[in-house]
């Protein structure tokens, strides 16, 4: 048995290929087969919403959301992951998942770059085809005065958004 292999993103998305395989016997003869394929298009168009877009670790809870994604050959939904990029590292506040909104406590930003990083999401279809975009959040460090209270509060935010996993990131 002989298998045809294509490494993955050498084919460019929704364009048509041909495959023909033509072999010929010991005896002259000739003989041939064809397989046309359209390539998946990733979806496309959509919007990365983030609110508020300013707010402080810990204290303010951020609400994320996507919209607007099309995809020719989606029947079966989306599926979105959300995170965000801190220091070259990236985190997800929810794997992929067919809701297209979350709600995270985030991290404070790197002075360096006045506590301002990248959230993202990722979008996949059905058939595998992924998209994302993204947007900058700016998270200042919580006030001085709630320091003291940082675990209880750190802990009611992680109830509050539904994620205790995001208290293990906010900790890290």
């Amino acid at each position: 048995d002989s298998n045809l292999v294509v490494r993955p993103d050498v084919l460019t998305p929704g364009q048509n290929y041909a495959f023909v395989l033509t072999a010929e016997s010991s005896t002259g003869a000739v003989g041939f087969q064809e397989l046309l394929i359209e390539t998946n298009r990733a979806p496309s168009g959509g919007l990365l919403t983030v609110l508020p877009i300013e707010g402080r670790a810990i204290e303010t809870v951020f609400s994320v959301s996507t919209d607007g994604w099309t995809d020719e050959d989606q029947s079966d939904g989306f599926r979105y992951r959300f995170g965000y990029t801190l220091l070259g590292n990236d985190r997800y506040l929810q794997d992929f998942s067919p809701s297209p909104t979350t709600r995270a406590v985030l991290p404070q930003g790197p002075a360096s770059t006045d506590h301002s990083y990248t959230l993202h999401v990722s979008i996949l279809d059905a058939l595998g085809g992924l998209s994302s975009t993204s947007t900058v959040v700016t998270v200042l460090p919580m006030e001085a005065e709630l320091t003291q209270n940082s675990t209880r509060r750190l802990l009611s935010a992680a109830e509050n958004v539904g994620d205790v996993l995001q208290t293990a990131q906010l900790v890290d």
